[in-house]
């Protein structure tokens, strides 16, 4: 089968099953939190069967089989109701922004299982890449387990339950260990805790349990540090009591006396709590065997209370929940129903009808938005530029509350109409960093807001009915990048949750937001089907400043599986995207992930028909762990390319083994880089254009001009003399109305080109640079006679054109604007889309006449045009081109 029938997606199901597994996740993610604070002794209580009093109740989270009526705003319809709804429970103390370094440490955990670099670890990573493009397109879509490949690990497909963006299980595990460690960002209100749970015990003798609450209660450490001081915080959250009863205890008490207890409680600390529960525990005598884990798939690692976001060892002498009874599990499961029910649904449905008649108070009618419009532009109303200035009980912080709450309570056309409103006020201010916050959250309600039978009628990929949540998607990244950074990165020992002003915001944290939102905006796309398009998100992403080696080669892995995903797979894309995550996978010393790309690559380029031939084939001899023959082929492929020698050194024998390792790998990238840039400079150079990074395009434009480009530039050369004696293998027309003559000069780096026709005469000098072709070449006028300015102009514009987005050398650019101009002569009519007479990819002429202007065009680019536009309109006269065309 052909590449383009390879993997189609399924249209239909499949699809509608990624926009359901996207709105699950989008509605998990703006759960509204619970912070859970425990008195020490209720933490070893529960120890004894492995659990926190947050692990305990997460499993029982999803309350369903309620009946509660939604409507915030009372100018909109009919109410909604919730059947079901879902909190998030957090200890009090992980409920903090965490330092960006801990962010990093976190995410950077997802990759440890498959980071092994020694000579087992990357025998795995090599045993799991197929050997032709047809099995990696197969692999990409997910379609081939580990036992199709004949008992090697799997490269890119593992378990389902959790690989379902990027299908990838290390970019999936990376995407949602990095969003976990981003939340709780003072700038939004997600994540801020619509109640607190004060735990105490219920049975320690000679101890009152009110009096326990209270001291619990006014202890600050206790109280969740995202509440303090955070300019969106709302302090005044329901708090409730919970009685912890230690069945196990000898001071264990009767249902008849714990209830007695938890009425007294509730009496002894007034009416303004939420309530106060009563939670058994331990009430298994012997530990419970054969009963299914409910709490292990559950837990969570603590980022605020650590200091480097890895995962603690769990201790522990039985399984998790061993001395939980059947009967403890319920009484649980029923705590936290009445919790939601009673307490948070109704808090969170008062403090947002509330809110919302504040903001239509000040927002309603012409006479309010006027008088904000004019105070924003006199300065009446007084903030500064910027994400500061911004009080707790401003106008546009209330927004944002009353947002994130219709979010949680899940009125998603409720809650897109605020953040629109908010988007507004934010970029008045020139507040970047929360206008991209707002249009992320943005995205994701207008997401949620379309009905299934919408995204069922129109059919994947979803266009019209995805437009709008991909606008506001995309801008989130860009706004975030536009964000002030003039902050330094904190060291480890910056405390969670500090205060983080203007000031303190660093390129590195701009680089987390901007990732974040781009994540975001892939797995919206990837979810609708359009893998092609997922591609460019993560491609932006990765070029942000100051991003981490190790995220920028995940999102570029990610960017290539994208291409391999696409309807029509684009194979050739994916390897030079795997070649570059690999280079940014050796920077971040991740050499078994390095590894996996370079091979994922060579797989592509081995392919029939491709380039690179010769270095695929000695890949197998590059797959060895030892031997003297692999230097040797590494030099063979690597043959006119300089590189500096490097110093021997007396090393003992595994660090020697290391360093041999790590140049052959460097080698193995260098040959990948020469052979894109002699095979696709075009492609390479869009890339290099678009870097950030100046100071990384710098050092890699210096290393071209002094590794690579001689050689190349040797190439050029060598054809272009073989142009001027004739025998250039692109040749030219048989039937040349001119004389085109090409002398070279390898001193000064220049090509002229002079072409004479009847009594006209055009001569043209093209310098390359010395980083050619990484860098484009420069066109140059040195003589004209009987050519008129406006033909010259066209003339350099469809020799620039040639030169700069055409993968052919200079000689064969130059041979094809002779044709082009020998056929102008004769009457044919360039393509007022290319400038050009002759395709530079099929070699036809304009064909495709408009009937309304007369103008013709070459299909391809008309074609491309109507792609582009979403339209299909003459380019010119702009009539609807239909079938209008002979």
């Amino acid at each position: 089968p052909s590449l383009g029938e390879l993997g189609r997606p399924t249209r239909g199901l499949g699809a509608m099953s990624g926009i359901a597994e996207y709105r699950r996740r989008v509605q998990a993610r703006h759960r509204p939190v619970v912070a859970v604070a425990t008195a020490p002794e209720v933490d070893a209580c529960l120890a004894r069967s492995g659990l926190t009093l947050v692990d305990a109740l997460r499993p029982w989270s999803d309350v369903r089989g309620i009946s509660f009526s939604v409507r915030l705003n009372p100018e909109s319809g009919y109410p909604h109701v919730l059947s079901e709804f879902g909190v998030r429970f957090h200890d009090a103390r992980e409920c903090a922004r965490v330092p960006g370094h801990v962010v990093d440490a976190h995410a950077a955990a997802a990759l440890e299982p498959w980071s092994a670099a020694d000579a087992p670890g990357l025998a795995r990573a090599l045993a799991g890449v197929p050997s032709d493009v047809p099995s990696l397109i197969a692999h990409a879509r997910g379609e081939r387990t580990s036992s199709e490949t004949g008992g090697g690990t799997p490269m890119l497909v593992d378990d389902p339950a959790t690989s379902k963006t990027f299908v990838a299980p290390w970019l999936d595990a990376y995407h949602a260990r990095f969003d976990r460690a981003m939340q709780f960002a003072d700038h939004e209100a997600i994540d801020h805790p619509v109640g607190v749970v004060y735990a105490v015990m219920a049975n320690v003798p000679g101890e009152d349990p009110a009096e326990a609450y209270r001291r619990l209660a006014q202890d600050p450490a206790s109280f969740p540090p995202c509440l303090r001081d955070a300019q969106l915080a709302d302090p005044d959250v329901p708090t409730h009591c919970v009685l912890v009863h230690d069945a196990s205890s000898p001071s264990a008490m009767s249902e008849a006396d714990l209830e007695a207890l938890r009425a007294k409680t509730q009496i002894a600390i007034g009416p303004s709590s939420g309530g106060t529960f009563v939670l058994p525990v331990n009430g298994a005598r012997e530990p419970v065997v054969g009963r299914a884990d409910a709490w292990s798939g559950h837990i969570e690692t603590g980022l605020a209370s650590t200091t480097r976001g890895i995962e603690p060892v769990t201790s522990g002498c039985a399984a998790r929940g061993a001395y939980l009874s059947d009967e403890d599990i319920e009484r649980h499961r029923v705590f936290v129903a009445e919790l939601v029910n009673l307490s948070l649904l109704p808090s969170m449905d008062r403090r947002a009808k509330a809110l919302n008649a504040v903001i239509i108070a000040n927002r309603k009618g012409l006479k309010n938005q006027l008088k904000s419009f004019w105070g924003r532009s006199t300065g009446q109303i007084a903030k500064p530029e910027g994400d500061g200035g911004y009080t707790r009980d401003c106008i546009e912080s209330q927004m944002r509350i009353a947002a994130d709450l219709s979010m949680a309570l899940r009125d998603y056309e409720g809650a897109a109409g605020l953040y629109r409103l908010l988007a507004a006020d934010y970029k008045a201010d020139k507040a970047w960093r929360r206008l991209g916050a707002a249009q992320e959250s943005l995205g994701h309600a207008l997401a949620m807001t379309q009905t299934p039978r919408r995204w069922t009628a129109e059919g994947p990929p979803h266009r019209e009915a995805r437009r709008e949540a991909e606008s506001a998607l995309e801008s989130a990244a860009g706004y975030h990048a536009r964000a002030a950074a003039t902050g330094t990165e904190p060291g480890t020992s910056q405390p969670a949750n500090a205060p983080q002003t203007d000031r303190d915001i660093t390129p590195a944290d701009r680089a987390r937001w901007a990732t974040k939102a781009g994540l975001a905006h892939a797995s919206f796309l990837a979810a609708c089907g359009a893998h092609r398009e997922c591609a460019s998100p993560l491609m932006r992403a990765s070029a942000e400043d100051s991003q981490n080696h190790a995220r920028a080669a995940l999102l570029l892995e990610g960017a290539a599986h994208a291409y391999l995903r696409a309807e029509v797979p684009m194979p050739r894309k994916a390897a030079i995207h795997m070649v570059l995550a690999g280079h940014r996978f050796n920077q971040a010393q991740l050499r078994a992930y390095a590894v996996r790309c370079y091979a994922c690559a060579l797989t592509v380029y081995a392919h029939e028909g491709a380039p690179l031939g010769k270095l695929a084939a000695s890949w197998p001899r590059l797959g060895r762990t030892n031997g003297e023959g692999d230097g040797k082929v590494l030099n063979d492929v690597t043959d006119g390319i300089r590189s500096p020698d490097l110093k021997k050194t007396r090393v003992s024998s595994r660090r020697a083994a290391r360093e041999a390792g790590e140049r052959k790998s460097a080698r193995l990238a260098v040959g990948l880089y020469h052979a894109a840039l002699r095979a696709l400079p075009a492609a390479v150079r869009v890339w290099f254009a678009d870097l950030r990074d100046k100071n990384f395009a710098r050092a890699l434009a210096s290393a071209t001009a002094l590794c690579v480009s001689p050689a190349l530039l040797a190439a050029e050369f060598d054809a272009v003399e073989r142009a001027s004696k004739g025998n250039y293998g692109g040749g030219g027309l048989a039937d040349d109305a001119g004389e085109l003559t090409i002398k070279a000069s390898r001193g000064n780096r220049e090509v002229v080109a002079r072409y004479d026709i009847d009594d006209a005469c055009l001569e043209l000098v093209v310098r390359l640079p010395a980083s050619y072709p990484l860098g484009a070449a420069e066109l140059d006028c040195a003589k004209r006679v009987g050519i008129s300015e406006a033909r010259l102009r066209k003339w350099m514009l469809t020799v620039t054109s040639i030169l700069q987005h055409q993968n052919g050398a200079v000689a064969e650019g130059l041979m094809l604007w002779r044709s082009n101009i020998d056929r102008e002569f004769k009457g044919v009519e360039p393509c007022p889309i290319c400038y050009l007479v002759i395709h530079g990819t099929n070699h036809q002429t304009p064909r495709l006449v408009c009937r309304q202007c007369s103008n013709k065009f070459h299909s391809a680019c008309l074609y491309k045009w109507f792609q582009s536009s979403s339209g299909s309109k003459c380019p010119l006269c702009q009539v609807p081109w239909g079938s209008n065309y002979r």
